[in-house]
Formats: structure tokens, sequence, C-alpha cells
């Protein structure tokens, strides 16, 4: 271990210089990394060139022995070149130095390359390696530790959904909603489950929650009046309606519940399906899917419907089905000729 004062030199001669800082900056597009805050980080101020500066350049791998994410062996030039920095407000540059465990090397590498996709983006150039949308969440996976008092596991979920910029895809009372059921169905996996290994992972339009235990599917909790879990998901189902998907797998071992963003992820999900799809067979598919999300092409028409209607048969009285994607002509119709599917709002 180095001494204070070894450490001390080590850091000063690991400091960026201002042409890599203002690199950093440039790059995510002067505002904060963080996907959950995205601040601003230059200001109007006071100084002769009538700018405040409220970021900073942050060291991924330590800039010095003895502080967050020192790996040894990095070589000296990489440690103070822009490709181990990252630009961040000052609140988040010193969050990520006080919890290592929490800020890994791997996540802040991730929220680098998303911010600079995402000032690119705002630039009319598309990076097609990261997406650049605010609106999607950070590709990021979290596993759950030894601690496993009840607030460690609501700090666990907390923390998870604030890395990963869920704030963006989410209204704060949705968000919370979805905070509570990952929370009371950690504690159904752990207490019923008795799961022993157990992540959240985030892609894009869905959260997943994994974890090795028995099979039990948390849709069915929306059919019965249990206590927590039973809550938190009636609570999810009143707040989000059928924006949110909620699918459900076991492989006899594993299982995995996924939480999908419909409108964002659209077809392209296990609840979801086109209207083009719908061959023979095709509600086999959705056993494990309490509500099946149907995208209606942008050619339907109304005699459309009424062969719509024979498909959505398949399913008998299994599975809610929701249509997305008519337009407002097309709702109307589908109200009056198909009473048993829900209807999205769609173009007006």
């Amino acid at each position: 271990m180095a001494s204070v004062g070894g450490r001390a030199r080590g850091r000063a001669a690991a400091e960026f210089t201002e042409n890599v800082k203002a690199e950093l900056a440039a790059e995510a597009g002067y505002r904060c990394a963080n996907p959950n805050c995205l601040a601003q980080t230059h200001a109007a101020g006071s100084t002769k060139l009538g700018v405040g500066i409220v970021g900073q350049a942050a060291h991924i791998s330590a800039a010095a022995e003895g502080f967050a994410r020192w790996q040894p062996k990095l070589d000296p030039a990489v440690r103070k070149s822009a490709v181990n920095g990252i630009w961040l407000c000052n609140v988040h540059a010193r969050e990520i130095d006080v919890d290592e465990a929490r800020f890994t090397i791997a996540l802040l590498h991730r929220w680098k390359r998303r911010s600079r996709s995402r000032a690119l983006a705002s630039r009319g150039v598309q990076d097609g390696r990261v997406p650049a949308q605010p609106g999607e969440l950070m590709r990021h996976t979290a596993w759950l530790g030894e601690r496993r008092e009840r607030h460690d596991l609501h700090e666990f979920v907390a923390n998870f959904m604030d890395d990963t910029g869920s704030h963006w895809l989410w209204p704060d009372r949705a968000h919370d909603a979805i905070r509570m059921v990952l929370y009371e169905l950690i504690l159904n996996a752990l207490g019923h489950g008795g799961a022993q290994h157990l992540h959240l992972r985030a892609r894009g339009h869905r959260i997943d929650l994994v974890y090795r235990g028995p099979d039990f599917d948390p849709n069915a909790l929306l059919r019965t009046a249990g206590n927590g879990g039973a809550a938190a998901m009636a609570h999810l189902r009143a707040t989000l309606g059928d924006s949110l998907a909620v699918a459900y797998r076991h492989n006899g071992s594993v299982a995995t519940i996924r939480l999908i963003d419909v409108a964002s992820a659209g077809p392209s999900q296990p609840c979801g399906v086109r209207t083009s799809d719908l061959r023979p067979g095709w509600e086999l598919r959705f056993t494990s899917c309490d509500t099946v999300h149907v995208f209606g092409g942008g050619l339907m028409s109304f005699s459309d419907l009424g062969v719509l209607q024979s498909q959505l048969q398949a399913l008998g009285t299994r599975n809610r089905v929701v249509l997305h994607g008519l337009n407002a002509a097309l709702e109307e119709f589908a109200r009056q000729r198909l009473p048993n599917v829900s209807v999205a709002p769609g173009r007006k």
C-alpha cells in the first residue's frame, strides 16, 4: 500500500490536462454522463468568459493507489488520457468514488458511451453502437449481495433504477410503482422461493428479475387478494394500465420476470405480436403472459378487424388482449366489434 504522500504524488502525476478535460466535456455534450442526471455542467457565471463550470472530469480507474477502481497495471499514459475519463456533474463525480462496488469500471464506461451517443444525436449524428435516446434504459446488470435486510433490498432496487436512467423512461408515479413491484418480487423470491442467487438487468425497454427458485408466475398475484405482492401488482396495473407488460418464464430451475415498456418496445417483446403474425398456433407463445399486446399494421382497414376477431378467439379466456396502432376510426370500430378486447389509444 502506498503512503499518503505517495498517493498524492501519484494522483498529481495522473491528473487530466486542460485539453483532456475539454475533450471529455465536449464528448458528453457538456452534460453529466450519469443517465439519471444529464444535468447541464456549464452555466452563466462571473468569470471573464461569463461561464461557470459545475462539472468535472473524473477518473474511471483511479488516478492513484488507494482510490476507487485502482488498476495497478494500467499504462500511466492511458490513466491520464481521455480514455480513462468521464464527464460528470460535481455531485456524481464525488459519488462514484464513495461506492466502488456499485459504480464499476464497466458501468462507467457504459455511461460514457451512452452520453457520447446522446451528444452526437443532438448534433444530428447517429452512433449505432449505443442507443442515444434518453428514454431507453442503460444496459446494466446488478447482483444482490449478502446484505438482505429490507432496507438493503430497497436500496438495491433504487440504486439499480437510478444507474440505468429509468426516470427518463417512466414518469415519477409509474417509476415508483415499478420500484415497489421489483422489491415485492425480490421479497417473494427470497422468502418463498428460497433464492440464493438473484440479479436485476436492464435491456433497452425492459427490466428483468432473474433468480434460481421454484415456478411461480407473478401474474397470478393479479388474480388473488394477497398481501404485499398482490397489492403491488394491482397498483402497477392501475398505474400503468396496458403500457407495461409482465412476462414470465421458468426453465425448471431459473425464473425470469420481465417488466416491459410496451409503447417503446413495440411487438418485439415476449408478450407482443403483429397482426400479420397471427397464424394457426400463434397463441401457444403467450401461455406465460397475462396480457397479449397485438400491434396492427399501418395499412389496416375495417374488414381486417373481422378477420382479427376470429384469430383472437384462439386465446379463449386465458389472456387479456390489447390492440395497439389503430387510427381513430378503427379504434371506435374495434370497441364495437371486439367488446372483450382493450384498445390502446393510437394515431389521431
